[in-house]
């Protein structure tokens, strides 16, 4: 989900003492020791639920897709150092010579890169399966404007939709439709994205999925990008789409709304439209999901962000009787992504786990009752969770990477998704309420964090 959003820093990094966590707790087993560590989820209900962003949005030369490209791999045409257009690179070791594409880059010990496409049903079969593997409940797949209308990029996203809703079924796990609408027009809000909604149910069937995720009677659909500043529709326009999945809908495409809102959209202050008329579009909402991505940094800062945000909000949306699904984000960083490779490097590091850990604490802490995850697979900028490069010779070589060491700790591949198949737990009280890491990472059987100092 690539956003261009102002970066607000609400405190200094709050580092210290994230090290000192790790050292007392339990060696987590990997997940192919584990097994299936959950049955089928419950697609009835969010609550109890931490869903992930999927983009879906990579492809190849090669791959059989209408794209031929290597989309959202490259900011152009060619593959190489100078265009790489992700931050965080993709452990692919497990991955089948079948599903897996060669490209111009090398790895730093001199071997080919290779990268995946989510067109490939492989691929996508294997990332939905990792979920069940480490008790990862399911996804929202991203929808963007190029789906709306019949063309190449509609056949890719609806492959993409098609791989989700079967591996979903066939592992258990939940899946919802979310359509980022950042710079859409009102046109595309209000009519493109009913077509689009009513075409994925009566050609696909996706709500009749025993995986689609419903909520208070309905199937969930979510609208990410309501109220921001920048908006290309009015608050008038929202809240038409919002009152037809709602009301207005015949009864076969009504749904239940999950709005992506700014994370300043209480007092329309910070990424928040200023503008009262968004109030009530708010207000009209089933779930409000504020994005929270660069809003703060640290322990400090996310601390501060529960005073000043997270416990007013919760206060505030049950007077209108919506749900709170607070966003939590391992760290971020687009240098490659941004032109010229100009952006920062690593601006919002991860702390090896704790700063999100620390995020999911404090919005459980609160009474949050379900949980976005930002995000499954998004590389560009580096909010992924699945299995990525641990170390710079796991990542081509000539370009920067924010490798899983870069912060001073030794981590496996898998690292966030057993630190998300946890955080599940915590969310649900299978584990206790706990602010720390409830286990230590191993990469080779011995690994533990390895501090050293921080700014």
């Amino acid at each position: 989900m690539l956003r261009v959003r102002v970066l607000i820093v609400l405190t200094a990094f709050g580092v210290a003492g994230c090290h000192e966590a790790f050292q007392s707790r339990p060696q987590y087993p990997s997940a192919s020791s584990v097994g299936p560590v959950s049955a089928s989820v419950d697609h009835l209900t969010l609550s109890g639920k931490m869903l992930y962003g999927y983009q879906g949005w990579y492809a190849a030369p090669r791959d059989g897709s209408p794209l031929q490209s290597w989309e959202h791999w490259s900011k152009t045409a060619n593959l190489t150092p100078a265009s790489i257009a992700i931050d965080l690179w993709p452990d692919v070791s497990e991955y089948d010579n079948d599903e897996l594409y060669e490209t111009d880059l090398v790895l730093a010990g001199g071997s080919p890169a290779r990268v995946y496409s989510a067109w490939t049903y492989k691929t996508v079969d294997r990332h939905v399966r990792w979920m069940r593997d480490y008790g990862i409940d399911g996804v929202f797949l991203q929808r963007f404007s190029g789906a709306l209308s019949p063309g190449r990029k509609q056949v890719f996203k609806d492959r993409v939709l098609q791989n989700i809703q079967t591996a979903s079924e066939k592992y258990g796990r939940v899946f919802a439709v979310m359509y980022d609408v950042s710079g859409w027009t009102p046109t595309q809000l209000t009519k493109g994205m009913k077509q689009d909604w009513m075409r994925l149910i009566d050609d696909f069937g996706i709500t009749t999925s025993r995986s689609y995720q419903w909520h208070r009677g309905r199937p969930v659909v979510a609208i990410w990008g309501i109220g921001f500043r920048g908006n290309r529709f009015r608050p008038e326009d929202a809240r038409e789409i919002v009152r037809w999945f709602h009301e207005n809908a015949p009864e076969a495409y009504r749904a239940t709304v999950v709005g992506g809102v700014p994370w300043g959209w209480r007092t329309l202050e910070g990424d928040a439209d200023a503008n009262p008329a968004w109030t009530p579009v708010y207000r009209s909402l089933s779930v409000l999901m504020p994005w929270t991505v660069g809003a703060f940094a640290g322990t400090e800062g996310t601390d501060r962000y529960r005073q000043e945000r997270l416990v007013p909000d919760l206060e505030e949306t049950r007077t209108f009787g919506a749900d709170y699904m607070p966003t939590v984000w391992p760290g971020y960083s687009r240098h490659n992504s941004a032109s010229k490779q100009s952006g920062d490097f690593n601006p919002f590091p991860r702390m090896g786990g704790q700063f999100w850990w620390h995020q999911l604490y404090n919005a459980i802490s609160i009474g949050a009752t379900m949980i976005y995850g930002a995000m499954f697979d998004e590389n560009d900028e580096s909010t992924a969770i699945y299995k990525v490069a641990a170390t710079p010779a796991q990542a081509p070589a000539g370009a920067r990477f924010v490798t899983l060491d870069v912060d001073g700790f030794s981590l496996p591949s898998d690292w966030y998704l057993r630190v998300a198949g946890a955080g599940t737990q915590m969310l649900r009280g299978d584990i206790p309420l706990d602010n720390a890491i409830p286990f230590v990472a191993t990469a080779s059987g011995s690994a533990r964090p390895t501090p050293r100092l921080h700014r």
